[in-house]
């Protein structure tokens, strides 16, 4: 009898984490999919200058997550109090977390308020000024979507992923087709922006109230405490220098390119980067749920490296899987952006599709250090791998002037990965040389395929 419920446990745990995974899935594929239908229209109505400048303006905004902090707090302590039996809290914990960063959004706008127009006096030239105006608009977009997030991250941590996956995909859709709807008919990115700002608060203020219809007791403000903030200042203050140093590490590229090569060639560029990130998105996205139970399971070591292990190979699969068949199909990238601009962008897909398990490799790292509270660590590798990729990707773009400079991405990623694998070796019983060869094998199996 005992065998046998043991038997229907695992079972009925293998068929949650299968509905874990694909509300994963589901929720991030819901996103990129809207952007690749948006792409090719947001090229055709505003051109591949105006496109540049879009996705310009949302790498420029998503630099201001320095105040985005408060999600992985959410997950990480509701769900650790939930293991002891500490459910009251999470009221607090939610409160004081959006608190603490609804006044930190605020104060950055105001700054820029006083700030913006000194700024348009000493730099007057005409597409600056055009990106400082769409700035007022798109700044607080930004900041509606990351209090947006933390709502997720307060389902997250009681791991209702399914009500969490089904409120976000309903509004990342509407949100996007909003600014599909508005570049269709104005043909403006100020406009684009604005409409989103619109639309953004509506679906904020529409899902805040629904969560607390059911959660009421902990979706309130007035719980927020400063006792509270003192018991998550330390995971919360090395997550948010962790998410600070990863903008500029994630947004550089873009940053560096878009000066060095002009906004035409952004454009262009930016197209492979976005095939690549929704990529990577989703499969990350879809062993994001994991989060809370290595949090939960931190004590039970061998577990983990049991769980770990199964997730890289997880990862490995569907890294390969996506780059081998997206690869073998040009036609579906023709038919979504045309011939002429599949062709001027067909190097930055290939290679971004063909580096794209190499890149996956440290998914699971970044989940596990998480859920095991290691953002310190996090932090500094943030930090160093910034530097090197930015160092990498000025030497082989601006002075060596190598062709396949792209390649050289796997460079700072294998470094992180060696950084991460020293660290996760020491605090679970994994072999370093283990976690050597899976890398080995990753950049391997690129250089086979070129």
């Amino acid at each position: 009898m005992t065998s046998g419920l043991c038997l229907i446990c695992l079972q009925l745990t293998t068929l949650q984490n299968i509905r874990n995974s694909i509300y994963g899935v589901v929720d991030a594929l819901v996103l990129p999919v809207l952007m690749l239908i948006a792409t090719p229209i947001l090229l055709k109505s505003l051109g591949v200058g105006g496109y540049g400048t879009w996705v310009l303006i949302n790498s420029l905004v998503a630099s201001l997550a320095i105040v985005s902090f408060g999600g992985d707090i959410i997950i990480k302590f509701i769900s650790s109090n939930r293991e002891h039996d500490k459910g009251d809290t999470a009221g607090a914990i939610f409160g004081t977390v959006f608190v603490f960063q609804l006044l930190a959004m605020l104060a950055i706008y105001l700054c820029f308020l006083i700030f913006a127009p000194f700024i348009s006096q000493y730099f007057a030239a005409e597409g600056f000024l055009t990106l400082l105006s769409i700035l007022y608009f798109a700044i607080p977009v930004f900041f509606v979507k990351q209090l947006e997030g933390l709502l997720y991250s307060f389902l997250s941590g009681y791991e209702k992923f399914g009500q969490g996956t089904t409120i976000s995909s309903i509004s990342n859709a509407i949100f996007i087709l909003t600014q599909i709807l508005t570049a269709i008919y104005t043909q403006s990115v100020e406009k684009i922006f604005i409409s989103a700002l619109v639309v953004s608060v509506v679906l904020f203020l529409s899902q805040f109230l629904l969560i607390k219809i059911f959660y009421k007791n902990d979706i309130v403000l007035s719980k927020a405490n400063i006792n509270t903030a003192k018991s998550i200042l330390s995971f919360g203050g090395w997550n948010w220098l962790s998410s600070l140093a990863s903008i500029p590490k994630g947004h550089s590229d873009k940053w560096i390119i878009s000066s060095l090569l002009g906004l035409n060639t952004f454009g262009i560029y930016s197209i492979g980067v976005l095939v690549f990130n929704q990529l990577h998105t989703i499969i990350g996205s879809s062993i994001w749920w994991v989060f809370p139970g290595i949090s939960r399971e931190s004590s039970n070591k061998e577990a983990l490296v049991t769980k770990y292990w199964k997730l890289t190979l997880y990862v490995f699969i569907a890294g390969v899987m996506s780059s081998v068949l997206l690869t073998n199909l040009d036609f579906l990238f023709e038919l979504w952006l045309g011939s002429e601009i599949y062709q001027n962008s067909l190097y930055y897909i290939d290679t971004f599709l063909l580096i794209l398990p190499v890149f996956t490799i440290n998914l699971v790292f970044h989940v596990y250090f998480l859920g095991l509270g290691l953002v310190r660590s996090i932090f500094f590798t943030e930090v160093t791998t910034f530097i090197i990729k930015s160092i990498t990707i000025w030497l082989v773009v601006s002075v060596l002037n190598i062709e396949e400079w792209v390649l050289f991405f796997m460079v700072f990623i294998a470094i992180e990965y060696l950084i991460y694998s020293v660290i996760i070796s020491r605090e679970l019983p994994i072999k370093f040389v283990h976690l050597v060869a899976y890398l080995l094998l990753q950049i391997l199996i690129v250089f086979v395929r070129m």
